[in-house]
């Protein structure tokens, strides 16, 4: 799958940090990004509408982790990329089977971080 075709649902409770990624995966040409910002809503999309990827913020605060949600969605078929501020190779380690990238995001790490999610990397958009 790439990007054009993946409704990505994105979960992210730092509203600024969320509505400029927002707008970079949109460049990147996701076909739809639905962006929530805490983990009762981000059941909730899922549940409405099952995404075919998802970018999850580890850290939601108030909430806790949003690891077993992510690991919820993976059962069922979605690629999941964690975003967290640690060390992404050390997060990889600590919880094997998953993806994560390391903020602050960028086109690119998000990109290499979704391909290693089986997503494909597909064109770039304007500002990729």
């Amino acid at each position: 799958m790439r990007p054009s075709d993946c409704r990505l649902l994105y979960l992210e409770d730092e509203i600024i940090v969320a509505l400029d990624t927002a707008q970079t995966l949109e460049d990147m040409g996701f076909a739809e990004v639905r962006m929530v910002h805490n983990l009762r809503r981000a059941r909730g999309a899922a549940e409405s509408a099952l995404p075919d990827c998802a970018l999850l913020d580890v850290n939601i605060a108030g909430e806790g982790l949003s690891i077993e949600f992510g690991q919820g969605l993976m059962a069922q078929g979605v690629s999941v990329v964690f975003a967290s501020g640690y060390n992404r190779h050390e997060m990889e380690v600590e919880h094997a089977g998953l993806v994560f990238v390391e903020k602050p995001l960028s086109a690119d790490a998000i990109a290499d971080a979704f391909g290693r999610a089986g997503l494909a990397p597909g064109a770039r958009g304007p500002s990729g």
